[in-house]
């Protein structure tokens, strides 16, 4: 809350328009609900979000909250775009939450990521420990934030990586400055972080290589190739520098 007040402190003492993208704000599953930014006051703060996450992914419908002026800017910049939102899918959102589905639709969802996000915690301490690698302890949302060990780039073996079935976004993806140790695992449909375990062997390998690359998450459920063969293809994949075939 500290965090979200110090923010709007800052916006009015520029003049500046807070944009709140919170597509996660009712997925939590741990503690109390948090009130909004713009429910704080202090500042303008113009609120995004989106019912992928909460009822259909395929229906690409949002929602905005700001003042009239400002919601037609954008209206009129949007249709230079793509002319409009699908008038279907607007009236499916609309009708589902007319008929008063949206309150028990979202609290099976609640229990449906609560538990998958104690799978995926308990899978990241039971396979990624002793790797130098570490990671928050979200309340909700769909995902974890990793932070690779110091000599491990995330986006150098992102290639390697998914050719082991793992994927995740480099934390760069998410910066100004650009970050390359931090990974955001992707969610997938199937038992959370079932691969956790290639990962750890992918940084061993990785560090065992010292300053270069690695990756974490994996949730394609593919055959462990092993160390050495994660090694072998860090040396192709990044090279050290000074290093020959040998010493490799």
């Amino acid at each position: 809350m500290e965090r979200r007040e110090a923010l709007l402190a800052l916006a009015a003492s520029h003049d500046a328009v807070v944009i709140e993208d919170d597509p996660y704000e009712s997925l939590r599953y741990r503690g109390d609900d948090v009130p909004s930014v713009a429910a704080l006051g202090g500042a303008e703060v113009v609120s995004i979000g989106t019912f992928s996450k909460t009822f259909l992914p395929g229906l690409r419908v949002g929602w905005v909250i700001a003042r009239p002026e400002v919601i037609g800017r954008m209206s009129r910049a949007k249709q230079t775009m793509d002319s409009s939102t699908g008038t279907l899918a607007q009236r499916i959102v609309l009708e589902f939450h007319r008929r008063g589905g949206a309150d028990a639709h979202v609290g099976r969802l609640r229990e449906l990521y609560r538990e998958k996000q104690d799978r995926a915690r308990s899978a990241l301490a039971r396979e990624l420990a002793g790797t130098g690698i570490a990671w928050n302890d979200p309340d909700g949302g769909f995902y974890f934030w990793l932070r690779l060990p110091k000599a491990i780039s995330a986006r150098a073996l992102l290639e390697v990586a998914l050719d082991e079935g793992v994927a995740f976004v480099p934390g760069d993806a998410f910066a100004i400055d650009a970050d390359h140790r931090c990974v955001r695992p992707e969610p997938g449909d199937t038992d959370a972080y079932n691969g956790a375990g290639r990962d750890r062997d992918l940084v061993r390998g990785a560090a065992a290589g010292s300053s270069r690359c690695c990756d974490v998450d994996a949730l394609i459920d593919r055959p462990r190739r092993g160390i050495e063969n994660d090694r072998q293809r860090l040396d192709r994949k990044c090279p050290v520098p000074g290093r020959t075939k040998r010493e490799r």
